[in-house]
């Protein structure tokens, strides 16, 4: 996958309403920051894992440092995979992180995703996928943008926009698939095949979610019934990248 930051990294946790220091811990500062001063790069990704606690800092999209962090006190240690060890004074100012008094200044940094650079990438990766309908007439393929959450760690996750490729098809419930539940099998069933996996974090009432190592596809359907009196089946399928 090109250099995209991990969307799988996200979430914060809001220590005080007012500037007010409060006590500290690595979970108080999981998440993307953007440096507004003083940095060696653009953005500070915080994360955990089951090792620890991990950090990558990126400068214009390139990864610059990866390495382990700590807080303890008040002090917020960054031990880079390299040896090296750096150490600062840590303050945590609403959405702001402040670092040796304002010497370096960093601000909780949601990213909007941009696949611009990926369309072609992804209207092939939809054709491929729908090659293996040939009974459903899905029309052409449009961007969208669609809802995706991440599971950051138990209990927690975060929402993200994910600019993808979507697809729309009605179905009449005759003949074969005579039954919503035969159409929406035979269409997971299919996803299931090419590899991904079902994503019950993002599954609701009407949609399915499934995704393997960087993309997702949400398969959403409504029943409804014609004017003639049979029923149809709406189908809506968004497909995109998610690291």
């Amino acid at each position: 996958m090109k250099s995209i930051i991990s969307l799988a990294v996200l979430s914060f946790t809001i220590i005080a309403c007012s500037p007010t220091q409060s006590k500290q811990s690595e979970n108080s500062i999981i998440g993307s920051w953007q440096c507004l001063s003083g940095c060696d790069a653009n953005i500070y990704v915080f994360s955990k894992s089951k090792k620890g606690f991990d950090y990558i800092s990126y400068k214009d999209q390139k990864i610059v440092k990866t390495g382990t962090f700590t807080i303890n006190d008040s002090l917020l240690t960054l031990s880079s995979d390299d040896g090296v060890s750096d150490i600062y004074m840590a303050e945590l100012r609403n959405d702001s992180l402040i670092l040796e008094k304002g010497k370096i200044i960093l601000k909780f940094y949601i990213e909007e995703t941009d696949f611009s650079n990926h369309t072609d990438e992804l209207i092939g990766g939809m054709e491929d996928l729908l090659k293996v309908f040939p009974d459903f007439d899905f029309g052409s393929q449009e961007p969208v943008d669609f809802q995706y959450k991440v599971k950051i760690i138990e209990d927690q996750y975060e929402t993200f926009t994910i600019a993808g490729i979507g697809v729309k098809s009605t179905i009449r419930l005759a003949g074969e698939f005579i039954n919503a539940e035969d159409v929406i099998s035979r269409i997971t069933g299919v996803v299931l095949e090419q590899g991904f996996k079902p994503d019950k974090l993002n599954d609701s009432e009407n949609c399915k979610a499934y995704k393997d190592e960087n993309m997702v596809v949400k398969i959403c359907t409504k029943e409804t019934r014609s004017e003639q009196d049979y029923g149809e089946l709406n189908i809506v399928i968004n497909f995109g990248f998610i690291n």
